[in-house]
């Protein structure tokens, strides 16, 4: 972390002063310690955006300099950026209901037993998006309108996480992971603005008219952009749309 927040000096120009590392635990200590690196851009009432990756470190540390490639965009448009990195416990416990149901349920078809992780992952990221929301109320961490990108694993997270929370503005969702698509958003008044690449080898690209389908029935306002490349990752190009 401490390399990282180095890069972010040397390479983004952002003074000392203005990086901040807080770790924060949730309520379940099993779970480690949340850290967030907080990099105030200006001291204007701009809104704030969060960067919720997948479960893992190698998530974190790829998608913050795609981030913050869009540096000067990102300036215009946001005050604070905070960039969420899970403990390493939570992408742990992530990895144990695949393990758990493919040691019980032997007999079970390939179909059958994907169906059982989607559901079981999906209870785990309720789980999660519960103890983040909590942090996310904290005023001394977050203390404006916010915005939030999310993808992999985070965005589905997030997807369950911003009906739990007040002043989210818009979501900036790249390849989320989610069974349930997007229902859990109905009823909550938040825009929505989806990426994928068509090279994503993780989630098939085409899971995005599920997506869309359940935000045309949900009558939410929403923006989809699909780029050619880059893989299960944060397209840099897709910072621009953030607005």
């Amino acid at each position: 972390m401490e390399e990282l927040i180095k890069l972010i000096n040397q390479k983004y120009g952002i003074p000392d002063k203005n990086i901040h590392l807080i770790g924060v635990s949730t309520d379940k200590p099993e779970y480690g310690e949340i850290k967030i690196i907080k990099i105030i851009l200006d001291e204007s009432d701009k809104h704030q955006l969060i960067m919720i990756p997948g479960y893992s470190t190698k998530s974190f540390l790829t998608m913050v300099p795609k981030l913050l490639d869009g540096l000067d965009h990102l300036k215009q448009q946001y005050s604070e950026l905070l960039l969420l990195c899970w403990s390493p416990e939570i992408k742990t416990e992530s990895e144990q209901p695949e393990v758990k149901i493919r040691e019980e349920n032997k007999g079970l078809s390939e179909k059958e037993l994907i169906e059982k992780i989607y559901e079981a992952n999906d209870e785990f990221k309720i789980e999660v998006a519960k103890l983040t929301s909590k942090i996310l109320k904290k005023p001394d961490i977050v203390n404006k309108p916010f915005c939030i990108v999310a993808k992999s694993a985070g965005g589905g997270v997030t997807t369950y996480m911003a009906p739990m929370l007040e002043n989210v503005h818009q979501l900036y969702l790249c390849c989320p992971g989610v069974t349930a698509g997007f229902k859990p958003l109905e009823g909550k008044d938040v825009k929505v603005k989806l990426a994928w690449n068509r090279d994503d080898d993780r989630i098939p690209y085409e899971t995005y008219r599920k997506l869309l389908a359940d935000l045309d029935e949900q009558r939410k306002e929403y923006e989809f952009v699909l780029y050619n490349e880059g893989g299960h990752e944060l397209n840099t190009k897709f910072i621009y749309h953030f607005k």
